[in-house]
């Protein structure tokens, strides 16, 4: 039996897709797409259809969803209170792929940037730390010198 797809309208927060989606698609699934698309952890946004929050490993289908019904995005307060740093992570993963390899003085600025990182405050969430973890290994990668050794927080806490 060939599973039925419902068109489903997606938008909110810089968000705006037409999927098409079975009705036993997952509302965490959902969730986890956009976040990536976002690039925001899941925790930093919510799903809501006609005021009702979605949450959890419910299907669309479970919640009553039919076809061509719009679901709206919402940064969630986790998001509002982590912003300050997600913004710097985001300003300073943006900085580090703009430097040229070439330029002679690009291990400082790599180094200035690490030093950037060191100081952004990830203190109150796991998501926030990895990334910038994440971040910190991506310009161990970029850099010809390895910073394992003189950097005090290579390891990204």
């Amino acid at each position: 039996m060939e599973k039925e797809l419902m068109l489903i309208k997606i938008t909110g927060c810089g968000f705006s897709e037409e999927m098409e989606l079975g009705g036993d698609s997952s509302v965490e699934g959902i969730v986890s797409y956009v976040a990536q698309v976002l690039k925001v952890g899941p925790q930093h946004i919510k799903l809501l259809f006609r005021g009702k929050l979605l949450c959890g490993s419910m299907s669309l289908s479970e919640f009553g969803i039919k076809d061509r019904t719009r679901l709206l995005v919402m940064h969630t307060a986790i998001y509002h209170r982590e912003k300050e740093a997600l913004d710097k992570l985001t300003d300073l993963r943006r900085q580090a792929e703009q430097i040229d390899q070439s330029t002679p003085n690009a291990e400082e600025l790599y180094t200035q940037l690490l030093c950037k990182l060191d100081a952004v405050d990830v203190s109150s969430s796991d998501w926030l730390r990895a990334q910038r973890k994440e971040q910190i290994a991506a310009i161990h990668s970029r850099s010809s010198h390895n910073f394992s050794s003189s950097h005090p927080h290579a390891d990204g806490d």
